[in-house]
């Protein structure tokens, strides 16, 4: 790595290399015998099963949740209001008005529990109650076109008919009402128009459900009401607009109970809900801190490396995502923060000023697992050369290596040879330094994370009592003594325990007098310089660890400054009104309570005009990015009347922000018009054409394929309530309309997710069915009416569990306890009102109505699943191969921005003589732009890759008959595209760093591949290989380079280069490495890029050479053995 620094010694390869090259395992300081003989013997690591406490059988979840008396509130809150809505059935008054769809007020409660923060219910229960006034509002809209359509003929027969055979009745009225139902007024033109209608509005809502997640309610109870009109409404002579309201009163009668629940009962505000997630998000970056300090500890301490890195990188992964997940739920509702009254000490504003500290901090606490990365990489590499199977290529079900040619084999003996000459062992001399020496800063940082924990509480507890000034100034003490104190930790580390690091080393450094630099010696040079990557990895690790400190002390800052600012609770009117409409339309998930965003766009796609289910709102990263600061300086200077530096410093940001997006959005609208086929728009009608491609584009892609099931679903479950009149009155008297919204809600975007959804909707079904009929009979018995006080109390006891399931089972087991207490409350539901209403058609009770009910949901389960099946199936194994060709796409773009980066800085230095510790200079306005830019490029980057992990298990669902999925083959590719992210994070770490002078900044562009045209140009046109190749299946060539074999021939040539420079005299060389260099505190994140670097080229060819075992590839016989000759030829030179 100290090649960066230009070393005299011209080696083919450099140490920054390291992390991406690797030697022996056993001379990195971790023995690998005694790990083949427990692999072989099958016994366990006595390291790592030293402490295994038991699994416990109830899921942590259950464990969690109960314990926690947040979770107990919103129990007792949504199981009030289930309840309660459950018992307006057994009041004559309440079931005569509610009518024949009273369960339906239960229902309602358990789509959308009270369990959100008083703003967000409402806009959730608002976008609901505006789908079913949509569905009914176009249910009157077919009831008035198919009432005009009828034969007048027709009808006046039909009237005649009906008149006569109720003319001798008891009860005329209920005849004529009998008839209606029995179809007796069926005409096939009205049956048509309800038809189209039903068809275009189910295709909308369709739309509506993929294009707009926080609309999703909307389109759900779109489709339920419009269900309702669309398939009772066929059977009426004369117009009976009130048929929607079936279902809107009893969705009113279930949002006023949930309002009272909602305002009487533990209620909670926005603000507050989301300062307990933002408690939630430090807590888990603390539980990470103390993860990577484990890890060093374990590693120091553990004979088998490999599984220590491994057991470890599994928690740093669950915490990342965990993170990350906390993240996302903080984004999305911060736009709503402004727009809530809410009586606090701090504002929604002020609140909304965290996130961005908060979203740095997870940025460079995950950059603190490129350590791991860096070891794994280097240990995988390593071994690779030992035992590689010469069989794993053909072996999909196998993990690939990467096939080494014999220069790079040649550079790992050099590598171990220097290791070995060098005497200082990774394991053993440096990871105990590094353990004793950044334990203190490690501890303070957790500290001062503890008492922003600690304050935030504080302040979130006790809104309405108000602050004790006494506490409060205790808080602000406590936040300053944590800041002082991790400042100092930071400063010994830094200054002191980092040299300690150094010192093994110093053997290799001369001087002939004190007043010179101390220069490597001309025996000692080769070897540091290929036998110091222990040195590297342990500076790898300083320098996140730092990174981190820093941004803990600047949240720690931001938390002291308001700490100060707002010592009392106060009532914060709403604000940020107009934006609502932005936050409605926005396709992010997460702002209507959502736990998972679907996914989501990269800002540089460039194929913008081919979205799908991987695509969403390009932007609203950036929007959050920007909005809101900027609000929260204006907001800020109007209420307190003084604008500080920290305010004027987001707004400069925030307007540099607003400068880069639009210029991103015109670059998007720009690369949106482009078309192989057409030149740019010029003519109305070439829009217009423009218009009507990008419809039919959507209209055959997987959305467009989605609501096109869905509509065809729905159709084929209603034909038979309107075929004929012997079906129609079947359809009804059997409530066919369950088999209609089952069939349209079992469709789903890909396969994978179809056979989940599948299995969980039918075992809810079967359980729920289950569970009504044997909770109707303990709570009634065998009476035919039933018994109020049984019902009751039966439905308090069954619904804690059930409501307690509904709120906090994992995401996967969503489904399955939806569907459980839908069909309970469907058994119960309709047993009681058959019981207690005058019906024209009895489902009976008990376990009559419980088998009708399951036997209708499966039959539109069923619907489903053929219009699934038979067209052609879209299948989760092509969307997981293509959502990684898009994330390779979006890995060449989060590249390509990079390496514009540091070209921009790099045109302001050269040709110029840069001075110790300049800067580049460059515009401050640009600066941050391009930064902000590229800090949500990677947010949005890491959400994307949490999206495909999260699809793989459904792949593996697939029903194919092609042949076994190579998931593991997926599996490394997505972590070898994750790896990549993270590399590129480091990258940007290394060039938003504003202490990273231009001198530093100099000799890393000039050192590394980074700015090299042919790599640039190999790694660019490799990316691309490999997204074209996972998009459409096609092969790759056979005959490519290893990218890292490139960066090391360009450093190679680099070095006769800085040689030749240095003596001419000439001012752009950089100069030899020597002692004070690097024990320069930039020398860390020198070695932070250069690792990265090398992690990001290796997880580059690892990435090819999956792909390659998956696509195939053009084959070229002979040229491995023409490049190992030219290889040899090459290094005979060299030596």
């Amino acid at each position: 790595m100290t090649h960066v620094m230009q070393n005299e010694e011209a080696s083919p390869a450099s140490p920054d290399a390291h992390a991406g090259s690797g030697s022996s395992g056993k001379d990195f300081g971790a023995a690998q015998g005694p790990k083949r003989d427990r692999e072989q013997s099958g016994q366990p690591d006595p390291a790592s099963a030293k402490e295994q406490p038991k699994k416990s059988v109830i899921p942590d979840w259950v464990t969690t949740n109960i314990k926690r008396s947040r979770s107990l509130k919103d129990l007792a809150r949504c199981w009030l209001a289930s309840w309660v809505c459950i018992l307006l059935l057994l009041p004559e008054r309440s079931l005569q008005t509610l009518g024949q769809a009273a369960f339906f007020v239960c229902m309602v409660t358990v789509f959308l529990p009270a369990n959100l923060p008083f703003f967000l219910w409402i806009f959730a229960n608002g976008t609901m109650v505006l789908g079913a006034c949509l569905g009914w509002a176009w249910g009157c809209a077919a009831m008035a076109t198919a009432l005009r359509a009828r034969s007048a003929t027709l009808l006046q027969s039909q009237v005649q008919t009906v008149s006569a055979g109720v003319a001798g009745a008891t009860n005329p009225e209920a005849a004529y009402q009998a008839a209606i139902f029995q179809a007796q007024f069926l005409d096939g033109r009205s049956s048509a128009v309800y038809g189209v209608f039903l068809v275009i509005g189910s295709y909308a809502a369709a739309v509506v459900f993929t294009q707009s997640p926080k609309l999703r309610f909307t389109a759900i109870f779109m489709t339920i009401v419009l269900d309702v009109m669309c398939t009772y409404g066929p059977l009426f002579p004369v117009a009976q607009y009130t048929l929607g309201t079936t279902f809107l009163l009893p969705i009113g009668a279930s949002l006023g109970v949930s309002f009272c629940c909602m305002i009487l009962v533990f209620p909670e505000t926005l603000s507050h809900s989301w300062q307990n997630n933002l408690i939630k998000l430090l807590g888990v970056s603390k539980g990470y801190l103390k993860i990577q300090t484990d890890f060093l500890s374990e590693l120091s301490q553990s004979t088998d490396m490999d599984s220590t890195i491994s057991t470890s990188g599994a928690k740093m992964m669950a915490s990342r995502m965990g993170q990350l997940a906390l993240l996302d739920a903080l984004d999305g509702p911060k736009k709503f923060l402004p727009m809530e009254m809410t009586y606090a000490p701090l504002s929604g504003q002020d609140l909304a000023r965290l996130l961005q500290p908060c979203r740095l901090l997870v940025l460079r606490l995950i950059g603190m697992g490129a350590f791991r990365i860096a070891l794994q990489t280097t240990s995988s590499q390593s071994q690779q050369g030992e035992s590689e199977d010469e069989t794993s290529a053909d072996d999909l079900t196998k993990p690939v290596h990467v096939h080494d040619t014999h220069a790079m084999l040649h550079f790992r003996e050099k590598v171990v040879d220097a290791e070995k000459r060098n005497h200082v062992v990774f394991k053993e001399d440096l990871l105990p330094i590094l353990v004793d020496g950044s334990n203190d800063m490690m501890s303070k940082s957790s500290a001062a994370l503890g008492t922003i924990i600690a304050w935030l509480e504080y302040t979130n507890t006790n809104r309405w009592r108000g602050q004790s000034a006494q506490l409060h100034n205790d808080h602000v003490s406590n936040l300053q003594t944590a800041i002082d104190d991790l400042e100092q930790a930071l400063h010994i580390f830094t200054v002191e325990e980092r040299l300690r690091l150094i010192a093994p080393y110093e053997q290799h450094f001369d001087s002939l007098n004190p007043s010179e630099e101390s220069l490597l010696t001309e025996e000692g040079g080769k070897s540091f310089r290929l036998g110091a990557r222990g040195l590297f990895l342990s500076l790898l690790w300083c320098t996140n660890a730092i990174s981190s400190a820093k941004q803990v002390i600047v949240l720690a800052r931001t938390c002291h400054t308001l700490a100060l600012k707002r010592s009392k609770s106060r009532l914060w009117m709403p604000s940020a009104l107009s934006k609502l409409g932005h936050a409605l339309v926005s396709k992010r998930e997460g702002d209507a309570g959502q736990d998972w965003p679907t996914d989501v766009r990269n800002l540089r796609n460039p194929n913008v005009h081919h979205q799908d289910d991987d695509d969403a709102d390009a932007n609203d990263h950036l929007h959050d990015e920007s909005g809101p600061t900027t609000r929260v300086g204006s907001m800020d200077v109007e209420r307190d009347g003084a604008v500080d530096e920290t305010v004027e410093k987001e707004k400069a940001e925030a307007q540099a922000a607003q400068f880069a997006i639009k210029k991103e959005k015109q670059r998007l609208r720009r690369l949106a018009l482009r078309d192989p086929d057409s030149l740019p728009p010029t003519k109305w009608y070439h829009h217009v054409g423009r218009f009507i491609a990008a419809c039919h584009t959507f209209f055959w892609s997987p959305r467009g394929v989605f609501a096109l099931r869905f509509v065809i679903a729905g159709v084929i479950a209603w034909i038979p309530s309107v075929a004929t009149q012997q079906s129609s009155a079947f359809s009804y008297s059997q409530r066919g309309l369950w088999a209609i919204i089952m069939a349209q809600l079992s469709i789903s975007l890909t396969h994978g997710e179809l056979v989940f959804s599948i299995v969980s909707r039918i075992v809810g079904t079967v359980l729920g069915a289950l569970l009504g009929a044997a909770l109707w009979y303990i709570s009634c018995g065998n009476s035919p009416k039933g018994n109020p006080y049984g019902f009751g109390a039966a439905t308090a006891v069954a619904f804690v569990p059930l409501v307690f399931f509904r709120l906090f089972a994992p995401m996967q087991l969503l489904v399955f306890g939806l569907m459980t207490f839908v069909t309970l409350i469907l058994t119960i539901g309709y047993s009681w009102i058959d019981s207690h209403l005058t019906v024209s058609v009895s489902s009976g009770i008990g376990i009559e109505v419980a088998w009708r009910r399951m036997l209708l949901v499966l039959v539109g389960i069923a619907v489903g699943v053929i219009i699934m099946v038979i067209p052609q199936p879209t299948s989760t194994r092509i969307a997981v191969r293509q959502s990684l060709a898009k994330l390779s796409q979006r890995n060449l773009s989060l590249y390509s921005s990079l390496v514009e980066i540091w070209a921009i800085q790099s045109a302001s230095f050269e040709g110029e003589k840069a001075e110790e510790g300049a800067k580049p200079r460059r515009s401050e306005r640009q600066e941050t732009a391009l930064i902000s830019v590229y800090r949500s490029q990677l947010l949005a980057a890491f959400e994307a890759h949490k999206a495909i992990g999260a699809r793989i298990p459904l792949a593996r669902l697939d029903m194919q008959l092609r042949g076994r999925w190579p998931g593991t083959r997926y599996e490394q590719l997505l972590k070898a595209e994750g790896n990549m992210i993270s590399a590129l994070a480091q990258l940007y770490a290394v060039v938003s760093d504003k202490d990273y002078s231009a001198t530093w900044q100099r000799r890393f562009a000039h050192a590394t591949a980074l700015l090299d045209p042919s790599t640039i140009s190999d790694v660019s046109l490799l990316l691309s290989l490999l997204a074209q190749a996972l998009q459409t299946g096609s092969h790759l060539p056979h005959a490519t380079f290893l990218v890292r074999e490139r960066a090391l021939r360009h450093q190679s040539q680099a070095i006769r280069v800085e040689e030749q420079l240095r003596r001419m005299g000439s001012h752009h060389a950089t100069p030899r490495l020597s002692l004070e260099i690097l024990k320069a505190e930039a020398f860390m994140k020198h070695v932070q890029g250069a690792v990265a670097l090398q992690v990001f080229l290796a997880s580059l060819d690892e990435a090819a050479a999956v792909v390659r075992t998956l696509v195939g590839e053009v084959p070229l016989n002979g040229y491995d053995t023409l490049k190992d000759r030219w290889d040899d030829r090459a290094l005979l030179l060299q030596a």
